[in-house]
């Protein structure tokens, strides 16, 4: 299952434009960095998961 999870971030990471910045933890990451850090498992990509799961579950419970 924690495959999946990683390809659907991956896939959702991929669709962002190539000029994207993200900033965390007082650095700044474009979209191929992120999805180094998920592809990687560290603790960044953990808490870049975390946040998309967040995010789609969000959804979930505005419809119900």
């Amino acid at each position: 299952m924690e495959d999946k999870i990683k390809e659907l971030i991956t896939a959702r990471l991929r669709r962002m434009p190539l000029n994207y910045k993200f900033a965390i933890r007082g650095k700044y990451l474009n979209r191929d960095e992120l999805i180094s850090c998920v592809d990687e498992g560290n603790e960044l990509g953990e808490r870049i998961i975390k946040m998309h799961l967040n995010y789609l579950r969000s959804f979930k419970k505005n419809v119900e």
